[in-house]
């Protein structure tokens, strides 16, 4: 019910609309509604949550590359880059695929910080490749001048592989390369990453720029920041099931312990289970009302038992 107060202004709700007053102004809202969804609407956003999930399983393995800063959108934009490539998948339905049959072009070339891109922060392109599970990244030769940074005594690029399997849901780091460039720039070359990449795996690697200070007192110091921080997917690869890898992991031979893999730290959404609590909730008959139809169950046939005893003609 309705009622206008002294200055001419409804408060309360007629029918599905409610008045009220912000600021002495007159406000009105439409009440909410339930509103049903279909089985392929929620579906779809069972799927985008198993996706939102990966993403964020990936930000976290990677957040050391942008430590210093990320713009402000880059969740929003990774979660849909990530969506965007399980969707890609049209051999298997919604729910039923994730990051290991996605088309991963659309991961490569992700920034993780759109205010210095890397392509605009290093005119030098990286190239990388896979070749019998071992990654190779050339760099051509550039100056320092090549780098469009902030006032810094040097800087540091930086190469990191990281190998996921989320179906065993963990993760594992298996290079970190490092180039300092200071007033000589870098002569280029190939650079090999070491690290035996697990079969059934997703390979992403990352480049990153990182600029540092020499303070007096505190020694050297990173000046990245939300401004500043040039990080980019470089390289994404499917590791086979059935791949076979010559490439020795000569870090793990020599025990220098830098191969772990890392438990996932949160739960990520499996839509196919719940799409399967969906399913059986939507259409399995309630039996549990007084005067609901009692359903017989149906025997299936793997199930069936022959009839025991003899079986009258009549």
């Amino acid at each position: 019910m309705g009622k206008i107060d002294k200055k001419g202004i409804i408060h309360g709700g007629v029918d599905d609309v409610s008045y009220r007053s912000y600021r002495g102004q007159q406000i009105v809202q439409m009440k909410a509604r339930k509103v049903k969804q279909t089985i392929a609407t929620r579906e779809s956003g069972l799927e985008f949550g198993m996706c939102a999930s990966t993403a964020r399983v990936i930000r976290e393995a990677f957040h050391r590359t942008y430590k210093g800063g990320y713009d402000g959108p880059m969740i929003n934009r990774f979660n849909s880059v990530v969506q965007s490539a399980v969707r890609a998948c049209s051999t298997k339905p919604r729910c039923h695929r994730n990051l290991h049959d996605a088309d991963l072009s659309y991961i490569r070339g992700f920034q993780f910080n759109n205010n210095s891109p890397l392509d605009k922060v290093l005119k030098a392109r990286p190239d990388a490749i896979m070749e019998t599970g071992v990654v190779r990244v050339f760099l051509p030769a550039f100056s320092r001048e090549d780098i469009k940074e902030k006032v810094a005594n040097y800087c540091i690029i930086r190469l990191l592989l990281v190998a996921f399997d989320f179906k065993k849901k963990v993760y594992r780091y298996l290079d970190c390369k490092e180039i300092k460039i200071d007033d000589n720039g870098f002569d280029g070359g190939n650079i090999e990453l070491e690290g035996l990449i697990p079969q059934g795996s997703v390979a992403l690697l990352t480049m990153s720029v990182h600029a540092y200070v020499n303070d007096v007192f505190d020694g050297s110091r990173s000046i990245n920041s939300k401004e500043w921080s040039p990080s980019e997917i470089i390289g994404a690869w499917h590791m086979s099931a059935s791949e076979k890898q010559e490439h020795l992991d000569r870090k793990d031979l020599n025990g220098n312990g830098f191969i772990v893999d890392v438990d996932i730290p949160f739960v990520i959404t499996d839509p196919l289970k719940k799409l399967k609590e969906l399913y059986k909730k939507k259409y399995k008959p309630d039996q549990a009302k007084a005067g609901s139809l009692k359903v017989k169950k149906k025997v299936p046939e793997d199930e069936f038992e022959l009839p025991k005893g003899e079986i009258s003609f009549s």
